[in-house]
Order: C-alpha cells, then structure tokens, then sequence
C-alpha cells in the first residue's frame, strides 16, 4: 500500500520540478526526499521523472500517477473535512446575542470563564439589537441573549441581572463638575443624544421613560445606532448622552461623565427560551453566577 506522505512528496516535486526546491517546500532535506521517490518508483515499477530533463519533467507513467494521486488526496482531504464537520455538529453548542453595551467591559472575562468551565461547548458570538435578539430567541437563532430590555413575549424568559446606575456623558469642557451631580431637569435647554436608533423597547426608548418619570422632555434629540458613535458626537458637543456607569472604562479625554441627581439605573437583562434549558444554557448560567459572586454583584437567582 502506497503511503499517503510518499504520494504528497510526488506531488510536491512534480509542481516544484525541481528536487531542490520540492525539498525546501516540504521542509527537508534533498537527499531523504529523492530515496523516497526512488522507493516509490521502485514499488511501481515504473520511472514516474525524466531525471535528464532540465526542468525536471514527468514521464506518461508519472503524468498518470500525478492525475491519479491528486484525486486520492483531495478525496483524503474531503473525508477529513467531513469527519471534522460531523464532529463538530455533535458538540454542544451556544450561540449568544449580545448587545455590545450592555457588557462590553465584562465580555472578555465571561467568555473566557465560560470556555474554561465548558471546553467542549461551542461558543458563537452574535452582536444584535434589543429587536434582533428577541426574533432569534424565538426562532432559535441563539440561546441567550444579554441586553438591557425585558421582553414581554410568552416565548421568553426575561431575568434582572442587576441594575446598572446612569450617567450623563458630556464634553470635557461642559458647564458642570465631577463632584456636583447633574441636575436632569438641565436637559430641557440641551440636546440629548440617544442609541440605538431602533424602535421598541430599546434602551433610547427606556432612556426617554425614565426622563418623562422625572418631569424631563429633551426639546431636540438626536438618535445613533452604537453608544460609540453617541459618545464621538458627545466629544464634538454636539449633545449630552445618558450612558451605564461602565461606559467610563473607554476613558475617552474630550468626555466627562458626571452622576445625576436624580437616581435612574437601567437593567442588564438576560432572556432566553422560555423552556427547559440545555446543557450548554445550564453551563453558562453557572459560569455567569460564578463571576457575578467574583464581580461583587452578589448571587444570582437564575
């Protein structure tokens, strides 16, 4: 039986045609690489190179051997590629929707907790809005989703994490202090600048409820899609942002984030299928609560 190693230095060789530099593609040296073509030859009982040719040259035995060994490697290839594909289909799987501002500073460590307690679980990442996350929780898109809404449909299972405090995100020269909180009721004379620009209850429109619950209607708005690009515009002064108290770690120089008087907090949610949770759902809960003990959030009731 001819080796699949003897068949890709054949080939090798006949692409290269050129012992030298066959030898250097392969990462070995010449001599090794011609006894093994010899034996291959022999075992054939056919000379598969005209040796005399300058370059080297594949005889009518060769030429065969060449159409014939390329298609037993790329069969090779395929059936490795099958068996990898059908192993990988019978892991466990989670498949995350996350909004990205919800825990763009905590993110990293989950993840890396979650692959460490659960490294036989394939973990897929899925950055969607408030919106696109209760669709793929109900048609099975994803398994959980991490946002900062609850969703009111009897598919889903919406939980409280915590509850995030808000801050005003404002340019660094900006008529306030670090110290002193700002008063909301300020924003009847500013421009508030609101994400993401989806509808629904995402967290602009939760950003508005809670403002109205205070006696505040912002006179001009202006909606984005990312909390990067709110904070951008910010810099700019083009507007004042309400943000989670986490969006300070971007430390951007030309924002000063500034506490409010009036308490308003906004929660981090996570929603998931409202039915027995799999495996990889049950892993990850438990590597959530796990950190939200480490964190300082205290237990979670999950």
């Amino acid at each position: 039986m001819i080796e699949l190693r003897k068949l890709r230095y054949f080939l090798t060789v006949a692409e290269e045609r050129n012992f030298s530099s066959a030898a250097k593609r392969l990462n070995m040296a010449q001599p090794p690489l011609s006894r093994q073509i010899r034996e291959l030859e022999d075992e054939l009982a056919v000379a598969l190179f005209d040796r005399s040719s300058r370059p080297l040259s594949l005889t009518a035995a060769g030429q065969l051997f060449f159409e014939q060994a390329s298609q037993i490697l790329s069969s090779h290839e395929r059936l490795k590629t099958t068996m990898a594909d059908f192993s990988q289909s019978r892991r466990p799987r989670l498949s995350l929707g996350i909004v990205a501002s919800a825990f763009h500073l905590r993110l990293p460590h989950l993840i890396r907790h979650y692959r460490h307690a659960a490294p036989g679980i394939a973990l897929s990442i899925h950055e969607m809005n408030s919106a696109e996350q209760v669709a793929a929780l109900i048609d099975g898109r994803i398994d959980i989703g991490l946002d900062r809404t609850e969703s009111n449909e009897p598919e889903i299972r919406s939980i409280i994490l915590r509850e995030e405090r808000l801050v005003l995100a404002a340019p660094a020269d900006f008529a306030g202090s670090q110290s002193d909180p700002f008063d909301l009721t300020r924003l009847t004379d500013e421009t508030l600048i609101l994400y993401p620009r989806d509808g629904g209850q995402s967290y602009a429109q939760k950003t508005l409820t809670l403002l109205r619950r205070h006696g505040v209607i912002p006179p001009n708005l202006i909606q984005v899609q990312e909390m990067t690009t709110a904070l951008s515009l910010v810099a700019a002064r083009m507007g004042l942002c309400i943000v989670p108290v986490s969006a300070r770690a971007i430390g951007h120089p030309e924002i000063q984030f500034l506490s409010t008087r009036q308490s308003i907090t906004c929660p981090v949610t996570l929603n998931m299928r409202a039915e027995p949770p799999s495996e990889a759902i049950r892993a990850f809960l438990k590597a959530l609560g796990e950190l939200y003990v480490e964190w300082g959030f205290g237990a979670l009731a999950l």
